[in-house]
């Protein structure tokens, strides 16, 4: 096994990217933000206190960048004096810094990948900042040297996604997008937008299977047409990024567990959000949301459907099927019917077919328990998806 493995949750590599300079992209000043090298340093304090990531498994890119001592006094919680501090500062592990750049973000996630593919564990990418949306290139996250034209300095959804696949990651990358635009079907003097502009007019509105190129355990800062923001309360972050690392503590001290699952998180962090009057509604896209945050070890899982979902997490109308293998000929693990409202007719081999009549989104989730106990030495994870449209009694869809 290798041995920089977390025991806690899985995950063993991070690259956090968090830009509050757009200089490029307006000189006046007028598009920058305040809070994300703050979310990129409460990210990594929870990656090492928490997730037990060793430092040197962490990638911190920002803009502007941060010295190793600004790095370091920003670690310091607010209720603790300086002169109290010099210990904790002097033991904090030291992570890899570097410029929020494109070319710095293109060899980070190169890194992030080749070690994540060496590893028995996953990795972790997060980004803070602004999104944006080109009507040819889609949803585009937005980096130091952003140009006004969204030409140069972004890096695409698509391209993140090809990028991924290449080195056949995406089991074991987990994604978590503190912007706008990047949504999974788009001010006052203490919330602040973190939208650019358009560039043409298409809805932003993400293509699923960007996402799912991506990861399949994705956290969104907004649902479509709707804006993420930063927030100020005592220092400026994401409210994302701070309503997800809040309610994480809270449910360890609440419960005295390691881990609170993805979905009683983001259940506690929408709670947060709310009670803070920020308007901003995150969107969960995560397979199995009894996984530890911010991990990948599953939890419980279930021999009956499971239906007790908070809407869809994958796009309606598909049923999508899970191989231990590189094709179709390999094991099937699970299989996922996504509806969304009105019967589905299902059959197994010849049998008869079986109708589930939900009245709204609904994942069911079908396990072959005889395969868990492949999942860890499983090489490799092919997936497949087939629509529902046109399903009947008569054309029922099969199943594995």
């Amino acid at each position: 096994m290798d041995k920089t493995i977390s025991t806690k949750t899985g995950t063993t590599h991070a690259l956090l990217i968090g830009v509050d300079n757009y200089s490029t992209f307006d000189p006046n000043g007028g598009s920058n933000l305040r809070g994300s090298r703050n979310d990129v340093v409460l990210l990594a304090s929870y990656c090492m206190e928490v997730l037990g990531i060793q430092a040197e498994n962490i990638h911190v890119l920002t803009t502007p960048e941060m010295s190793l001592d600004d790095f370091q006094k920003r670690m310091i919680p607010p209720e603790i004096e300086p002169d109290e501090s010099k210990s904790w500062l002097e033991s904090l592990p030291r992570v890899t810094r570097g410029k929020a750049t494109k070319d710095g973000v293109k060899d980070s996630l190169e890194w992030l990948l080749a070690t994540s593919k060496k590893s028995a564990g996953a990795a972790l990418f997060a980004f803070s900042g602004h999104g944006a949306w080109s009507s040819t290139a889609g949803p585009l996250l937005c980096l130091e040297d952003t140009t006004q034209d969204f030409t140069d300095g972004v890096l695409a959804l698509k391209d993140l996604g090809a990028e991924i696949a290449k080195a056949r990651a995406r089991h074991k990358l987990i994604a978590l997008f503190d912007c706008c635009h990047v949504t999974a079907s788009g001010r006052n003097s203490r919330l602040q937008g973190k939208a650019l502009p358009h560039l043409g007019t298409a809805q932003n509105v993400v293509d699923d299977e960007d996402l799912f190129n991506v990861s399949d355990r994705v956290i969104l800062g907004a649902t479509p047409g709707k804006e993420a923001f930063q927030m100020r309360l005592g220092r400026w972050h994401g409210a994302l990024t701070f309503a997800l690392v809040t309610a994480a503590e809270r449910w360890r001290a609440d419960n005295e567990v390691s881990h609170g699952s993805y979905k009683h998180v983001m259940k506690r962090a929408k709670g947060t959000l709310k009670a803070l009057g920020v308007p901003q509604n995150p969107e969960l896209w995560v397979a199995i949301r009894q996984s530890p945050f911010l991990g990948v070890k599953a939890g419980p899982m279930q021999r009956e459907p499971d239906a007790e979902k908070d809407g869809a997490q994958l796009q309606p109308d598909w049923i999508y099927t899970i191989y231990l293998g590189v094709n179709t000929g390999s094991p099937v693990l699970a299989q996922v019917v996504v509806t969304s409202t009105g019967p589905v007719y299902l059959r197994w081999g010849n049998s008869t077919p079986v109708p589930i009549n939900p009245s709204s989104p609904t994942e069911y989730w079908y396990l072959n328990t005889s395969q868990l106990v492949n999942v860890a030495s499983a090489a490799n994870v092919f997936i497949t998806r087939t629509t529902l449209k046109g399903n009947s009694p008569t054309t029922p869809v099969p199943m594995n």
